[in-house]
């Protein structure tokens, strides 16, 4: 009987060492098997959010930036992010020195996952970030290039070389005759249309008047990264406030603020106002 009794007392503390192993369920150091590209993606990031947060809990505000660690106020900034994965960590995602706004760099749905304001690099050469999508309904994210550096931007005063930098917003028009962008990382933004044909450009900002100008470096460059937005016939953007165009049959309209703009006419020409 009594051999019996032990031998029970010692196979109910097996079971019971199995259940506590069961309940630990150590954290992973990869995506779990049977994930599809989304869940993979999310893995990722959120793995990447428990190793900033040290697994604290963790508020966004928009657009998308996590930023608060635990459930921060007010509400109408913060929201308290819900994980899906308790115990992900080992992301191949990093938060990069780059920042990125809400102004159009990656197109017009897509919006940038910062992490204390910083981009999220989904490579370790950063030519990729991460995105979430404003026209699902869902937390859809995806890893799209970076936006281009190579768009150029011309001296307020129209005159002087040309100087790098990063479009906020970008299109081109069908043929991709026309090819514009605004830019503004250090000043105030502006806006350039350039004639692909012959390097001609019109640009202002968005209070002043149109100024215009030829730079060689423009005729025949098209960016497909930076500019992939076609803008068509009766199609409409904007940049906030500040800049409007909208695509015609016969040219390009475009316009600021103030009033003042241009409208650049198929196959040559064009008219300031």
């Amino acid at each position: 009987m009594r051999r019996f009794v032990v031998s029970a007392c010692v196979a109910l503390v097996a079971v019971l060492a199995i259940w506590s192993v069961g309940d630990a369920a150590p954290a992973r150091n990869s995506p779990p098997a049977g994930l599809t590209r989304h869940g993979r993606l999310l893995w990722n990031f959120e793995a990447l959010l428990h190793q900033t947060f040290d697994g604290r809990g963790v508020s966004v505000s928009r657009p998308e930036n996590f930023s608060c660690a635990g459930e921060c106020a007010p509400l109408s900034t913060y929201r308290l992010y819900r994980f899906t994965f308790a115990r992900a960590i080992g992301s191949s995602f990093h938060v990069s020195k780059r920042t990125f706004g809400d102004n159009g760099e990656f197109g017009n749905y897509p919006v940038p996952v910062l992490i204390r304001g910083r981009a999220v690099a989904c490579d370790a050469r950063e030519t990729r970030f991460l995105i979430s999508y404003r026209s699902t309904a869902s937390f859809t994210l995806d890893c799209l290039p970076r936006p281009s550096p190579r768009l150029s931007a011309m001296s307020a005063g129209g005159r002087g070389p040309t100087a790098a930098a990063t479009a906020l917003s970008a299109f081109h028009t069908p043929g991709w005759r026309v090819q514009c962008y605004v830019v503004g990382e250090e000043h105030p933004p502006v806006l350039t249309c350039s004639r692909l044909a012959d390097g001609f450009f019109l640009q202002m900002s968005a209070g002043g008047r149109v100024q215009t100008g030829s730079n060689s470096k423009d005729k025949g460059f098209h960016d497909p990264y930076a500019a992939r937005r076609l803008l068509g016939f009766r199609r409409y953007w904007k940049f906030g406030y500040r800049f409007g165009c909208v695509g015609r049959s016969s040219g390009l309209e475009c316009w600021n603020r103030a009033g003042h703009g241009w409208v650049v006419r198929r196959p040559r020409g064009y008219r300031t106002f």
